[in-house]
């Protein structure tokens, strides 16, 4: 029974998720243009894209992250200061793993 609950819920959750269309990669490549570093702010972003998925800090930077495509997946990643101001970012990136976080707009704060 227990397994069967959760498969149910899995489903209700699958359905629930697939009610709002996921916005094409075109438009989401429209949206990620618009940020400008040095000058969109973090809270900008996230009035665009909602809550992160995952939020952290390296050092005094603070990383957010949304996945705005699940398939295939796609990653929308920005580094903001401490005045909630976007200084790098990383788009469809694969894997993330050749992007290094560090701040584009002038010195790097110290970690």
């Amino acid at each position: 029974m227990r397994a069967a609950a959760l498969v149910l819920g899995g489903a209700i959750a699958c359905g629930a998720r697939s009610a709002a269309p996921a916005p094409d990669l075109a438009q989401t490549r429209a949206q990620v243009a618009r940020i400008e570093l040095c000058k969109t702010t973090g809270a900008e972003v996230r009035a665009w894209f909602g809550a992160p998925v995952r939020d952290g800090r390296q050092g005094r930077l603070r990383i957010e992250d949304w996945l705005v495509a699940e398939h295939p997946e796609r990653v929308l990643a920005i580094v903001v200061d401490d005045h909630d101001v976007v200084v790098d970012l990383s788009f469809d990136t694969p894997g993330g793993a050749s992007w290094i976080p560090a701040s584009q707009c002038g010195a790097a704060p110290a970690p």
